[in-house]
Order: C-alpha cells, then sequence, then structure tokens
C-alpha cells in the first residue's frame, strides 16, 4: 500500500510540473514504434508510411519504427500498436464510447489526437458513386426500387466500408438486402473495383475521399457517373448519433472530372487524424508532434489529400475528439493554440 502511495504521489508531482508548464526533456534514447496504418490497397496507404518514414528520421539514432498496414482501428486504442496514421474522427469517437454499431464491444477511452492532417472539408468526405446507367439519383432510390447494386466498399472493416455500412443501416439496407435484391456486396481495394466497373462488373462504389477523388475520376472517363446524396433525415440523424460525422455539401462545379454528376450533392464527412495510444510516454507524445509539425510541408507536398495540411489545419477542426495534453502543449508553445 505504501509502494502505492508513493507511486501516485510521484505521479501527482509529475502530472503539476507538467501543467505548471514544466519544460519536455527532449527524446535521447531510441525507442522503438508501433504504427498502424490503413491497408495498402487504399489511397492513403502510401501518404502513412511516408508520415512513418519522416517520424523514424528524426528520432533518436537507433529507434526503430515498424508499420502495420491494418483494417480498422482496434489496434492502436487497445495499445497493441502506438500511433495511428490516419483514421477518421468519427470512428474515433466510436471507440471511445464503445459503440456496437461501429463494431465496438467496448469502449477505448484512453487515445488522443496529436494531428490533424486534413479537416472534414479536405479529405474524409463520404461519397457513394453508381454508374449513370443504374438510373439511381440518391440512396432513397436503392431502397424504393430494391436495386440490385454491385458494390465496392474497399476492404472489410477499412473505414470507408464500416461508413459504408454505417450509412446503409439509415436506410433500413443491409449487404444482406442487396443480395436478396440480386445485387453483391465486394470488400477490394481501389484498383480492381474500379478495374471492375470499367468492365460492368461493378456498378457502386463507396469512399471516404477527398474530392475530386482520382479513382471515380479515372472510372468517369469510361462510364458517367453519378453521386448520390444523402437525405436531410439520415444526415440529421448521422450527425445526432456519431460525433465526428458532419453534413457536408459537394459542388458540382467542383467535381466536374466525375463525368455525368451535374447537382450538388448532400454528404456528411469527418476529419483525418494521426492518434495514439494511451500511456504512450509524454515525452514521445511530444517529439511526434513537433516532428509532424515541423515537416508539415513535406506532408502537404507528397499527398493530393494533405495538401492543405499546415499547424493550423493540425487544430482547427478536430469534430469534438480530444487533443492530448502534450500536443497541446506543444501548440501552445508554438503560439498555434492560445
Amino acid at each position: 500500500m505504501k509502494t502505492a502511495l508513493i507511486s501516485l504521489a510521484v505521479f501527482t508531482l509529475i502530472a503539476a510540473g507538467t501543467a505548471a508548464g514544466a519544460p519536455i526533456k527532449p527524446l535521447i534514447q531510441p525507442v522503438s514504434l508501433k504504427i498502424q496504418t490503413p491497408p495498402a490497397v487504399t489511397a492513403t496507404y502510401p501518404a502513412a508510411v511516408f508520415i512513418a518514414e519522416i517520424i523514424k528520421k528524426n528520432l533518436p539514432s537507433g529507434s526503430t519504427v515498424l508499420t502495420i498496414p491494418a483494417p480498422g482501428i482496434e489496434l492502436v486504442v487497445s495499445g497493441k500498436a502506438d500511433l495511428y496514421i490516419s483514421t477518421h474522427a468519427f470512428m474515433q469517437m466510436g471507440a471511445l464510447r464503445g459503440d456496437s454499431r461501429l463494431g465496438f464491444k467496448q469502449s477505448y477511452p484512453g487515445t488522443r489526437a496529436i494531428a490533424q492532417l486534413a479537416d472534414k472539408e479536405q479529405l474524409g468526405v463520404f461519397q457513394f458513386v453508381v454508374t449513370k446507367d443504374t438510373d439511381l439519383r440518391s440512396l432513397d432510390d436503392v431502397k424504393a426500387k430494391m436495386y440490385p447494386l454491385r458494390l465496392a466498399t474497399s476492404v472489410h472493416r477499412s473505414i470507408a466500408e464500416v461508413t459504408t455500412k454505417t450509412v446503409l443501416s439509415y436506410y433500413g439496407i443491409t449487404y444482406g438486402n442487396i443480395r436478396s435484391w440480386g445485387g453483391r456486396v465486394d470488400h477490394i481495394g481501389w484498383r480492381e473495383a474500379v478495374d471492375a466497373a470499367k468492365e460492368g462488373r461493378i456498378n457502386a462504389l463507396s469512399a471516404n475521399a477527398q474530392y475530386p477523388y482520382p479513382y471515380f475520376v479515372e472510372l468517369a472517363v469510361n462510364k458517367p457517373v453519378t453521386l448520390l446524396s444523402l437525405s436531410n433525415e439520415v444526415i440529421a440523424e448521422l450527425e445526432k448519433d456519431l460525433p465526428g460525422l458532419e453534413r457536408h455539401t459537394i459542388p458540382a462545379p467542383v467535381v466536374k472530372d466525375y463525368r455525368g454528376v451535374d447537382r450538388d450533392v448532400q454528404t456528411v464527412a469527418t476529419g483525418f487524424l494521426i492518434v495514439v495510444r494511451a500511456g504512450l510516454p509524454d515525452e514521445v507524445v511530444y517529439a511526434l508532434t513537433k516532428i509532424i509539425i515541423e515537416n508539415y510541408k513535406s506532408i502537404a507536398e507528397q499527398y493530393a489529400g494533405h495538401k492543405y495540411f499546415t499547424p493550423q489545419i493540425a487544430v482547427r477542426h478536430l469534430s469534438g475528439f480530444p487533443l492530448h495534453p502534450m500536443a497541446e502543449l506543444y501548440y501552445k508553445e508554438m503560439g498555434i493554440l492560445k
């Protein structure tokens, strides 16, 4: 009991010193990090690996960085990985709450953000694309017509797949419904999905991405497409039930390269975050934040979806997800936060 009390007292003193503005000691000793990235078939995977390489380059000599491409966010929220580059804010909010609709059997309260790579208007915009020959104009049409979609959702348990399944559920549509209507659901990567759509084997694709999304532009060159709008009622329900998802309008002129899109589209969007596991040492979190922000120009230049990334964007709109105290300390020291 005495040991426990001493440990608690030491922790309290450390916490008080940090809160009072005590400087964080720079990393000197090598560290070993496990960094989760999106699956290798996703468009954001190369960008995540690039950021991981920047981190490794700027850590103390002898440090190791292992990248783990995997769908879902369970590795980092459960503490099996140290960092996730990059994940959606609404999925992280779901993990905090243990939202069973998003596949979480328990809550994971300790995960925190250290930066946002792109806010909801730049990268994480839900886009449900169908080929023009389906004659569908909205997801309400899919339900009303019991349309036999041949849908590609990205790989199973990826953020795009979970978002798609969740949005469809608000229309009372399940994968089982689609199959019973004569359709199919394929959990495949974008390259395979676009090739299948060109050949007529797929007529619907969904993604959380920037727009115009290069894969959808490529498809539209071969086949005119339609972006399906979400209803006002469903958008309101999603905003209420799933914090981190927010209403977003895709202006038709901006996606003119989606040949066939002729009107604004109502949908939802979410931010893209870099998050760290609970319990990662404070000095490591501080160093990671510093490395990412000091290299923001390289990150912005490497991937179109991150082209607006700046120190200000990193903290501008986290969709309600909590910022790690050590990241907050760094941003305050740099004058990025007050």
